[in-house]
């Protein structure tokens, strides 16, 4: 037994009267007892080492508790309240061993009824194939498709096109991948674009806003971006490293840089 119920009073009701090393090996006693599922051996010397029962108060401990809460039968040291827990646990094993074989065999009866069998041919008019087969048994069977794939059902989104989109720049720091990924998945189906154009619209957007410094987007999340459908909106004008247009000539530049730099 891996598990015991302890009834706190029926126990200090019990053992009250106990000194605290007696108390102790009592406890330990009945946890061996529990983790055995069987009655204590009859040799107390090796149920003392079991509990390290090692010094002369803690053996004469050992024998009174047994005295005292045991019964010596022939084939140990009996306890009434520890094997009516034994027994009940093993009985609820074995319950529950039955239930998992009459599942199982029912399972099996429910796949020969549709015609579903270890190692037999496929049928197409009494399940749709998919290709996917489990090992049963040795045997090699094929899994019937409860739930076929419908034109009404969300389309599959391959992991490389959100990972793209997870990986295009934005700071992911605290930021849900998973929820990222149903997020990006919502805005694919409401834009009616292919996966892959839709991915490809979204790279590029968020890297001409890097790349044009836009304000703020360098701390934007992606979760955010799609909430938001922040790829409709205006996008700043691409400025260099010091912040002027390069659509400006030359000299303009020039002279743009120098009033940044020192005003006009």
């Amino acid at each position: 037994m891996y598990y015991y119920k302890k009834h706190i009073q029926d126990f200090d009701a019990a053992t009250r009267h106990l000194t605290r090393i007696e108390r102790s090996v009592y406890s330990d006693l009945i946890e061996m007892y529990y983790s055995t599922e069987k009655q204590l051996p009859l040799d107390v010397a090796l149920i003392a080492r079991k509990i390290i029962a090692t010094g002369d108060e803690d053996f004469t401990a050992v024998k009174n508790m047994l005295s005292e809460f045991f019964v010596l039968t022939d084939e140990g040291y009996f306890n009434k309240r520890c094997q009516e827990e034994v027994d009940q646990f093993q009985t609820s094993i074995k319950n529950k061993s039955k239930a998992g074989r009459e599942s199982a065999k029912s399972r099996i009866k429910q796949r020969k009824e549709k015609g579903i069998t270890p190692g037999g041919p496929k049928s197409l008019t009494s399940r749709r194939e998919t290709g996917v087969e489990q090992v049963l048994d040795g045997c090699s069977t094929v899994v019937a498709n409860h739930k076929p794939i419908t034109i009404n059902q969300e389309p599959y989104i391959n992991e490389d096109f959100f990972i793209r989109f997870w990986s295009a720049g934005m700071t992911t720091g605290g930021c849900s991948k998973k929820t990222t990924r149903l997020k990006f998945k919502a805005a694919h189906k409401k834009s009616n674009l292919e996966i892959a154009e839709f991915t490809n619209m979204l790279c590029e957007d968020i890297s001409a806003r890097i790349k044009s410094n836009q304000f703020g987007f360098d701390k934007l999340h992606p979760t955010t971006y799609l909430n938001q459908e922040r790829w409709r909106d205006d996008r700043a004008e691409a400025k260099d490293s010091a912040g002027v247009s390069p659509k400006l000539s030359a000299a303009d530049r020039v002279k743009a840089k120098i009033q940044a730099e020192f005003g006009p």
